[in-house]
């Protein structure tokens, strides 16, 4: 079947290669297993700097004896299902808390799985819930009506050219991450192995040729506990028409390198679930079978599947309702820890899942979508509202909401 074929039945056949795209990159952290040194390769886009983690010691501590105690690296683990969607599987690690969740649907779908250690100190992810999906502008392919009406109606999806991994992920760390507290860029670096496992995987699974790049960034911030260190791995991936980005990372008190194994086995481990599978291919098979009319069958499904999504604050509260109504105790732990830990450490994790920690007069804290300037919280349901540092009252009252039902909240971080 030709992916230059003609017609509305042509442009829905060439939009099968972006949605495997798509589905594939639940697997690409598993096929590799390079390890690269910190520090700076002839040609790397930043210069190092002279801050090296500490060396572990026998009993995992660091050569400062005032350091911190560690949660050792595990190999054990314990499997979780995304409670969202059902849309996949993980193993996280045994006695970490851990939280996976998904957002969206079909191409505009994330998956996130987040694992904290049990001292706290140790913060491992895979994926980001807002990461672009990216359509060539050059690309002919992409100058068709349904098109130009699925990257307007997708929140996360965006025009731009292919952007090598060493750029990208340096340049996406530095957004996700550049607000911590003392926050430096220490290097990154190329991992052209890395990629070429990458794209045999996509030939064998696609039978295709694909652009893929791979780099590592690693950097440093600030803790009330001292100096953490971070790490950035992924990969960008494509063809001419869209490519995408597969993102995981890590922060510690200690050395990255002892913990990464761990996060590329967890990120391995991933797997989309048989009916997840089914749900998206049925609803794609179904707009083919409506290719004659394609863009307004496009933009029906996509109103009827992703309303959610366009809204940041509903698309936060539907995934937190379902993490919450699926009442997994390492869930509900994995919160508990939230509210308890120092500002630095509760940044990073907000950082990662795109939310702020609010609290009102009261103390209670809550978690809410990033973006607003002034966010009310209903004590009751957990339903948050905000806007810009104008929103008042007023405001609510105007949406229908009784005021009394709502507190003023503080932004903690």
């Amino acid at each position: 079947m030709s992916a230059r074929a003609s017609g509305a039945r042509g442009r829905a056949v060439r939009w099968t290669v972006p949605l495997a795209l798509s589905a594939i990159t639940i697997g690409l952290a598993g096929c590799v297993g390079v390890t690269t040194e910190l520090g700076d390769p002839p040609g790397s886009s930043t210069p190092p700097v002279a801050v090296t983690p500490p060396s572990p010691t026998a009993d995992g501590q660091g050569d400062d004896p005032a350091g911190p105690d560690l949660s050792p690296p595990t190999t054990e683990t314990v499997g979780l299902i995304d409670p969202v969607a059902q849309s996949f599987t993980v193993e996280a690690p045994a006695g970490w808390d851990t939280t996976a969740y998904s957002t969206g649907m079909y191409s505009d779908h994330r998956e996130t799985v987040v694992s904290v250690s049990p001292d706290g100190k140790t913060v491992l992810f895979v994926g980001d819930p807002y990461a672009p999906s990216y359509w060539s502008p050059s690309d002919p392919s992409n100058s068709t009506d349904a098109v130009r009406t699925w990257v307007e109606q997708s929140e996360i999806s965006q025009w731009s050219e292919y952007v090598p991994a060493t750029t990208w992920i340096e340049d996406w760390t530095v957004a996700k991450f550049g607000g911590l507290d003392g926050f430096v860029l220490l290097s990154t670096v190329d991992r052209p192995e890395e990629a070429q496992q990458i794209a045999e995987t996509f030939r064998q699974a696609l039978g295709t040729e694909i652009t893929v790049t791979a780099a590592r960034t690693t950097f440093v911030y600030d803790t009330a506990d001292g100096a953490s260190f971070g790490m950035v791995s992924g990969a960008t991936y494509g063809n001419a028409q869209t490519w995408s980005a597969n993102i995981q990372g890590l922060s510690t008190l200690g050395d990255p390198d002892d913990y990464e194994p761990m996060l590329r086995a967890m990120a391995g481990s991933k797997r989309i679930t048989p009916e997840w599978q089914s749900r998206q291919s049925a609803f794609w098979q179904d707009m083919q079978a409506q290719s004659e009319a394609f863009t307004r069958q496009l933009i029906d499904n996509h109103n009827a599947n992703m309303q959610w999504i366009r809204t940041s604050a509903a698309a936060h509260q539907q995934r937190m309702q379902a993490i919450w109504s699926a009442n997994d105790a390492s869930m509900t732990s994995y919160y508990d820890r939230m509210a308890s830990m120092d500002g630095n450490q509760r940044s990073f994790l907000n950082y990662i899942q795109g939310e702020n920690t609010v609290q009102n007069s009261s103390g209670q804290s809550f978690q809410v979508p990033q973006g607003a300037q002034v966010y009310y919280v209903n004590p009751a349901t957990g339903n948050t509202v905000g806007g810009n540092e104008a929103f008042s009252e007023q405001d609510l009252i105007s949406m229908g909401l009784n005021p009394s039902d709502w507190t003023l909240t503080e932004i903690v971080r």
